[in-house]
């Protein structure tokens, strides 16, 4: 692991360094499906370590992680006497490093994704970038909600996803499947729709992951 953290800084140092880093370290240690969640000698929290001791080292300007919420109540060590929870070691470590922080759990659902998906997100700002927490809102450095009762729109619902999609018969083994375009009303009245099919080939879609997905590269 010491050679990968290596190899990584080295890219980095001859690229210029680097401006934001994003990172999910795996979640199992803090899953509520996970029989040894929460445990703080679950060997996979450690995976959490190497992420915040690459993020210190690289030095970015941004830094954000995602993970489960257990990641805020498992403790950070049973040996020790200090209590602290992995985010409290967490913040300890970013807030030493020079980057003022802002915690939240949000809502896929809140931002346009057709499923209440709730994960916790750590964003730290580098204090160099010369931004202070109060000049921020409610919302912190995060987006605002723009669905759902945070927001304007109504929540995307799974119809919207995929209601124009084709039926699938039982044993399916087709890649591509072909695809009737929505009308532009269908596109007016489904906004989730029309952002799904910008960037996509015309009149074809393409099965991913034993699903039929409309195939796009655009990300929500």
């Amino acid at each position: 692991m010491d050679k990968c953290r290596t190899i990584v800084q080295e890219s980095v140092t001859k690229a210029g360094g680097v401006d934001v880093l994003i990172g999910g370290p795996p979640c199992q240690g803090f899953s509520q499906s996970n029989r040894a969640s929460w445990n703080p000698d679950n060997p996979y929290n450690k995976l959490v370590d190497i992420f915040v001791h690459c993020a210190v080292e690289l030095a970015p300007k941004v830094i954000l992680l995602e993970n489960v919420q257990g990641i805020l109540w498992t403790p950070r060590s049973s040996k020790s006497k200090n209590k602290l929870t992995v985010v409290e070691h967490i913040a300890k470590k970013f807030t030493d490093a020079g980057y003022i922080l802002f915690p939240a759990v949000l809502d896929a659902a809140w931002y346009g994704v057709p499923q209440h998906r709730n994960r916790f997100f750590l964003l730290g700002l580098h204090k160099s970038l010369g931004y202070k927490i109060d000049d921020f809102g409610e919302w912190g450095a995060f987006p605002v909600p723009t669905h759902g009762p945070l927001g304007k729109y109504n929540y995307v619902t799974v119809g919207d996803a995929i209601a124009d999609l084709p039926v699938v018969e039982n044993g399916e083994t087709k890649v591509t499947q072909d695809y009737d375009e929505p009308t532009e009303e269908q596109l007016d009245f489904n906004q989730f729709l029309r952002q799904m099919r910008e960037m996509s080939p015309k009149g074809v879609i393409v099965k991913m992951n034993s699903l039929l997905f409309a195939f796009t590269y655009h990300n929500i």
